[in-house]
């Protein structure tokens, strides 16, 4: 019984209790783009990468696992589906190709509904399709993107109006269009995320 209190110090935690300790079934949802949806060419990426890849890593990488049945998201499912603990986590991929932070926010009631754990993916899109700001007669053309802080923003506070308050967990990938690949989102996104991380 000793170990169950530490557990309980974070939505997360409580989520993992609830599931391995009282016998609740854990609901896991991903909202993101295509990386989390499934969309992409193994070999070619393979092809491209595995030199780099397998330097920065080292460690020999055969092939990268692509694909509908092989994101991060469903190998994660499979994983977890096969531990003795508790009974078998549920899993819902809202995923979808080319959507952004600020798209899916909006969506996010009527895709995610109620859920445990929240998974939010969108490194990719959000630094390829930025939102961009109405345009007024003073911008004379000019397009004005909303920084990327405010979209984090937005989709936690949304996040933390869900009935059950899930916990999110936030998966970055690389976002650089070119080697060596960089975090360049995480960076913008940090003293958001901190912020409501100290709100608990």
């Amino acid at each position: 019984a000793w170990i169950i209190p530490p557990l309980r110090v974070s939505r997360l935690g409580d989520a993992l209790h609830q599931w391995v300790y009282a016998n609740k079934t854990m609901t896991v949802t991903a909202l993101g783009c295509s990386s989390t949806a499934g969309a992409g060419s193994d070999n070619e990426v393979y092809d491209k990468y595995k030199d780099q890849v397998n330097a920065t890593f080292k460690f020999p990488i055969t092939k990268l696992s692509l694909g509908q049945k092989r994101t991060f998201f469903n190998t994660l499912g499979d994983r977890l589906s096969n531990w003795t603990y508790g009974p078998p986590p549920t899993f819902h991929n809202a995923a979808h190709g080319g959507t952004t932070t600020f798209w899916m926010s909006q969506q996010m009631d009527s895709l995610v509904g109620d859920t445990d754990v929240l998974v939010w993916e969108f490194t990719l899109t959000d630094i390829q399709f930025p939102t961009w700001t109405p345009s007024l007669p003073t911008d004379r053309g000019r397009k004005k993107s909303v920084d990327p802080s405010v979209t984090m923003e937005l989709f936690l506070k949304y996040a933390n109006e869900l009935p059950s308050k899930p916990a999110v967990v936030l998966v970055y990938m690389w976002d650089s269009p070119s080697w060596p690949m960089t975090l360049d989102l995480w960076k913008k996104h940090a003293s958001t995320v901190d912020s409501f991380r100290l709100l608990g």
